[in-house]
């Protein structure tokens, strides 16, 4: 299917979807206003319209209707408190009218305080535009459990301009849950949760089409961490990070095909697709850094790739000529989600990231990035949702200058934050890193992917109360360290160059490798074939990431500098793969 979707890159704003609803949906000519001017929950109220008021009041009306804001200033946030009771069948906004409802929300966040309430159940299809939704829950099995936010037994033509966090449903579609097509666009869907399938979105029989929004840490119990469709999606502009599924696409996916178009899908977390199910076509657009499993799961035959994309494990078989397969994305952490709205709400990429200019020229699939900057920025358009000009390194910390000889490599460590250096200002050069601080050096790499704190202490020397305990247990599950023989961890404990090799080896998913056994043929004096470590050890030399010390020796027993790690970790970066994380 998704090859149709080429015809539909150029996005759909709120003004042509009304447009097109108009044309298609007799009862949306002539669409009735409808002006809410108190923040209260009430009914018949008298003299003063709430919110409750008005959408019963569209159910009414013969058509369409458009429901606005007109709020004592500064008011930006309305509470619904009448919960389901002697007096109120649902504490919800319900509709049983089959006719379009827009609501134009101008930033007005509206809050359900009712447990086990969501916030729209509607039988007809819902605009939404500039309205906020959070708080929203339904319980229940089947599609009663459906929705944390919206429930609709007809489309929910489009979200825009809209954030809808911290909802959760029972079984499907943690913010929204749709009979048929879903569109959201210019929108941040975060902190969202279901039980069953997509941890923000879910329709169960259309397709979900997503254009120049973010969905970040949201969770679903089995398929689809952000958004899960029996149809298609099609995500355009659009970022999908840190979002976790149980069992199948950490991302999202469609059962019947999934149509990626300058997306950034990255850090997501599933052991199944951890990314992306049932990738269909992808077209400049970065996909990395899946946590638990492989990036792709279901990919059809060569051809699915039209070019310009980013992967690091080859499972979205990334095999046309422009691609860059086997490469690490250099991304930028993501913007914190207070962030209004989805402007900027993505991972910008810094050098060296391949991801920069890798279609050459002007000739942009889509001119504008996910903020509707103009694209290209530099002498291509780059891959995923943002188009960023990289900046240059400065200086970060006071004691590491420009001249510095590690100057380059620790710069990199502070722009893709792998590091924060100390509290004075200091990076400590030539200071040893410790076994925590490698921890979260490791997992800050893989983009830091969502992990609530565990159970249990991963090591007696690691306490749940421990600084880094997410980041080693993290280390532990991901089978990079199992700590000491005895047991431990020894979080403070300087890391050991051998130890080092160790883990970089284990961090590139311990690929094939074979060193030679014959004597003298050893690249380093001081490690032989007989070394514990030999095989880590000789795998660094032959990947270029570590060329030992000027005397030829490599000296496996010290402690590793931080400049030394730096360096390490961006050339570990700049190899073939990262396969271990």
């Amino acid at each position: 299917m998704a090859r149709r979707v080429i015809a539909l890159f150029a996005a759909t704003s709120l003004a042509a979807a009304l447009l097109v609803l108009a044309a298609t949906t007799p009862a949306s000519a002539g669409s009735v206003p409808i002006v809410v001017n108190t923040t209260e929950d009430t009914v018949e109220a008298g003299g003063v319209l709430s919110l409750r008021e008005a959408v019963i009041a569209s159910a009414d009306q013969a058509g369409s209707s458009t429901i606005t804001f007109d709020l004592p200033n500064p008011v930006n946030l309305l509470s619904l408190t009448r919960c389901a009771g002697p007096a109120e069948t649902t504490g919800d906004l319900a509709s049983s009218d089959g006719s379009l409802l827009l609501v134009a929300g101008d930033g007005i966040t509206v809050e359900q305080t009712c447990p086990g309430q969501r916030i729209f159940t509607m039988a007809g299809p819902l605009v939404i535009d500039g309205l906020d939704l959070t708080g929203g829950s339904r319980t229940g099995s089947t599609s009663i459990g459906a929705g944390g936010a919206i429930q609709s037994s007809s489309t929910v033509d489009v979200v825009s301009g809209s954030i809808l966090f911290l909802n959760h449903a029972e079984t499907t579609g943690g913010a929204i849950s749709a009979i048929g097509a879903v569109t959201v666009e210019d929108s941040y869907l975060w902190g969202n949760t279901a039980g069953e399938f997509g941890g923000a979105v879910h329709s169960e029989n259309g397709d979900v089409e997503l254009t120049r929004s973010a969905f970040e840490s949201n969770h679903a119990g089995q398929l689809g961490g952000a958004v899960w469709t029996e149809r298609d999606v099609i995500a355009t502009n659009t970022t999908i990070s840190h979002n976790v599924s149980d069992q199948t696409g950490g991302g999202l996916g469609g059962n019947d095909g999934t149509t990626l178009v300058h997306a950034t899908v990255v850090a997501n977390t599933a052991p199944n697709g951890a990314n992306v199910y049932n990738l269909d076509a992808a077209t400049s657009s970065i996909v990395a850094l899946g946590d638990g499993g492989q990036d792709c799961l279901i990919t059809p035959a060569p051809g699915a790739s039209t070019g310009a994309n980013v992967g690091d494990d080859g499972s979205c078989d990334f095999d046309h000529p422009t691609d860059q397969s086997g490469a690490y994305p250099h991304l930028r952490p993501l913007f914190p989600n207070q962030v209004v709205g989805s402007a900027g709400v993505g991972h910008r990429p810094i050098l060296p990231s391949s991801a920069i200019d890798l279609t050459p020229g002007s000739s942009c699939l889509v001119p504008n990035d996910q903020r509707l900057v103009l694209r290209p920025l530099g002498a291509g358009c780059d891959s995923g949702s943002l188009e960023q000009v990289p900046a240059a390194c400065t200086p970060t910390f006071s004691d590491v200058s420009p001249s510095h000889p590690f100057f380059d490599e620790i710069c990199w460590m502070a722009q893709v934050q792998i590091t924060e250096g100390f509290q004075n200002g200091t990076f400590a050069p030539s200071g040893p890193v410790t076994r925590q601080a490698m921890s979260a050096f490791i997992f800050r790499l893989a983009m830091s992917p969502q992990r609530d704190l565990p159970a249990t202490a991963p090591f007696p020397d690691v306490p749940l109360t421990q600084d880094f305990v997410v980041e080693i247990a993290w280390m532990a599950d991901a089978d990079i360290t199992g700590g000491f023989n005895d047991g431990t961890f020894r979080p403070g404990a300087s890391v050991s160059r051998q130890a080092m090799a160790a883990f970089m080896y284990r961090v590139a998913g311990e690929p094939e490798f074979s060193p030679s056994l014959i004597p003298g043929e050893n690249t380093f004096p001081d490690v032989t074939a007989s070394h514990p470590f030999y095989k880590e050890v000789e795998w660094l030399a032959s990947e270029g990431i570590s060329e030992g010390y000027s005397d030829g020796t490599w000296r496996p027993s010290i402690a590793i500098s931080r400049q030394a790690m730096a360096a390490f970790l961006l050339r570990l970066a700049e190899g073939p793969e990262l396969a271990g994380l």
